[in-house]
């Protein structure tokens, strides 16, 4: 199963137990503002002008914020638990790699005390940052912005 249809149907899991959690309380229940803060709270944020309709609407914004932060989290875990680690991207740099080769362009990426100097086996744009990756000795794969796997061939580890 590819790594990206892994990770919808971790989304779709976590949107379903969040959906689960909220329509478990009875309508008599408090709702998300009353539940989170405190009524000095409430009267601060200036929630008492708003009416029922505005404060169920505004509840939903959070709520969907507040799930969508839970569901990455969940989405990174599950990654992290099927070997993924946090890998720190540092740039890319042009270079050779021993006296006899052609100048190359190279990904610089760190995994822990390891130093990687990476080929990318097709074209690559990770800008510097923290991705997941699976890092080896010969080749590795990081996942990228956009959620795709982008593998390299390990020249060099330090």
């Amino acid at each position: 199963m590819k790594l990206r249809t892994k990770a919808i149907i971790v989304g779709m899991i976590a949107s379903v137990t969040l959906c689960g959690m909220v329509l478990s309380q009875d309508s008599t229940s408090k709702d998300l503002f009353s539940i989170l803060l405190t009524p000095q709270q409430q009267r601060q944020c200036g929630l008492q002008k708003l009416s029922a309709s505005e404060r169920a609407s505004l509840a939903g914004i959070f709520s969907l914020v507040l799930g969508s932060s839970r569901l990455g989290e969940s989405a990174v875990e599950y990654l992290k638990n099927e070997g993924w680690e946090e890998v720190k991207v540092l740039g890319e740099r042009t270079m050779r790699i021993d006296e006899d080769s052609d100048p190359e362009e190279y990904v610089i990426a760190e995994k822990g005390a390891w130093t990687y100097i990476l080929e990318p086996k097709t074209y690559s744009s990770l800008s510097p940052g923290t991705y997941l990756g699976k890092m080896g000795f010969t080749s590795c794969e990081i996942i990228d912005s956009d959620g795709d796997t982008v593998g390299f061939w390990t020249e060099d580890t330090r």
